[in-house]
């Protein structure tokens, strides 16, 4: 016989109102009495009511920010996915780290990780005691299926185009470097330099090296970098205000190539030009990654890597000519001091 509301209020010793309010995440039940009905209804393999007439695709995010991601990316790709899981016709649930016991098999077909690596080691067994598909972004975890942006071949881009431009002392900022993404990055920038026979000028992890962004503007300033590429949305805003502060002009005294944000970028002054992660198109490969785990849920694990493009815009200066003139100069000069050597002579 199927579990109804009736069984598993019985079984808990609660009115079927408190089972209601568990699964409708109303207030005024405690953290034990949810997890015990929890259980139950694993136990006797309960579909709530209001949960069956749709699939339920999950948005797991870090209890204290609930409605957004750890970072401005996921708060920009959180929209977006929303939209997108809603037209193919899934009812979406954001759920808490603290909610996890909510996440039913009976009626959670697919749950998408928008959440800190802390968060990831501090709760692993819970996950993997999901037994429903997940899904990562920007993480590869061996029990997980991964869409990622290919962070190596955008920093790539980012130096190739400064190098385009007659730079050779290139910065680079990281939002953060221990994570696999800011690994990537800077494994792209290391190499990029290394290929062109060039030493990485100075690079710097904002999370990691307990300084400001003005600090960390001063130090690259220091570095006598000519370009610098700042990784992540999120660092964007106050690396133009340390900027402005240590009055540093773009592009002329430094080049900058940022990281693209959506109505925001072009009204910088210069508009910068910008390494874009495709939020939308990021969005629609995990819309079609639900559909396809819910057809197939035992699906082998899929690891994608998604490309991002180079924004062309006024924040990166062309230095070749200076520094073919500097270069013309310094030969000139050599030239003259050898001549006036040989005339004393």
């Amino acid at each position: 016989m199927k579990a109804n509301i009736d069984i598993v209020a019985k079984k808990c010793g609660v009115s079927k109102g408190t089972v209601s309010r568990v699964f409708t995440g109303r207030p005024g039940v405690s953290e034990a009495m949810k997890e015990k009905i929890y259980q139950a209804a694993r136990e006797l393999n309960y579909s709530p009511q209001q949960m069956i007439a749709q699939e339920n695709i999950a948005i797991i995010v870090s209890s204290s920010y609930k409605s957004a991601g750890p970072t401005q990316f996921y708060s920009m790709l959180l929209g977006d996915l929303i939209a997108d899981i809603t037209r193919l016709g899934y009812l979406v649930k954001i759920v808490g780290m603290d909610e996890l016991g909510s996440l039913l098999k009976c009626y959670t077909k697919v749950a998408v990780l928008m959440i800190s690596n802390e968060d990831i080691t501090l709760h692993e067994s819970s996950l993997k005691a999901l037994e429903i598909p997940l899904i990562t972004i920007n993480k590869i975890l061996p029990y997980a299926h991964s869409l990622c942006i290919d962070h190596f071949d955008e920093i790539q881009q980012a130096v190739k185009y400064l190098l385009a431009n007659g730079h050779r002392k290139i910065a680079l900022v990281l939002d953060n470097a221990m994570v696999w993404g800011g690994q990537e990055r800077l494994r792209g920038y290391k190499d990029a330099m290394s290929r062109n026979g060039l030493a990485p000028a100075q690079y710097l992890s904002y999370q990691e090296s307990n300084f400001s962004m003005l600090e960390i503007m001063a130090r690259v300033r220091q570095s006598d970098a000519t370009g610098v590429i700042i990784c992540g949305e999120s660092l964007v805003p106050e690396a133009v205000y340390a900027i402005n502060l240590l009055g540093i002009s773009v592009p002329d005294e430094l080049s900058i190539i940022s990281f693209e944000q959506k109505g925001f970028s072009k009204w910088l002054t210069p508009p910068h030009t910008t390494i874009d992660q495709d939020i939308d198109a990021l969005s629609g490969e995990i819309a079609s990654l639900i559909a396809c785990l819910i057809k197939n849920p035992k699906s082998g694990r899929i690891v994608k890597l998604l490309k991002s493009r180079l924004v062309v815009r006024q924040s990166v200066k062309d230095i070749s000519e200076q520094s073919e003139s500097t270069l013309e100069l310094r030969i000139s000069n050599t030239l003259e001091t050898k001549f006036s050597e040989r005339q004393q002579l």
